[in-house]
């Protein structure tokens, strides 16, 4: 769980399972990704829990100045996003929403 001010970003490296924080009026959460470190490298992302919440999370990337996953494709709870490094970018191979 994050937000974009945060100073961490979720790991370029396995499975993030993230849970949408409580107490939040805000219609959207974000979190950032940080950078893979070799081209091809995967990365999948489950929102497992919302608290209850009409939240949605938004996914920027590391230098939080674009959003990855966001606006229309937002996920939501129980979704799952498959990302893969390019190089210089996550590119989205997969996602339910």
């Amino acid at each position: 769980q994050g937000d974009v001010a945060a100073a961490a970003a979720l790991p370029a490296t396995g499975v993030s399972l993230v849970t949408l924080g409580a107490g939040n009026a805000a219609a959207k959460k974000f979190c950032k990704l940080a950078n893979g470190t070799v081209i091809g490298q995967q990365k999948t992302i489950v929102v497992l829990a919302n608290n209850g919440q009409d939240v949605h999370l938004t996914v920027r990337n590391a230098a939080d100045d674009g959003d990855i996953i966001g606006d229309a494709a937002e996920l939501d709870l129980g979704d799952v996003a498959v990302l893969i490094w390019s190089g210089a970018t996550w590119l989205v191979v997969n996602q339910t929403t």
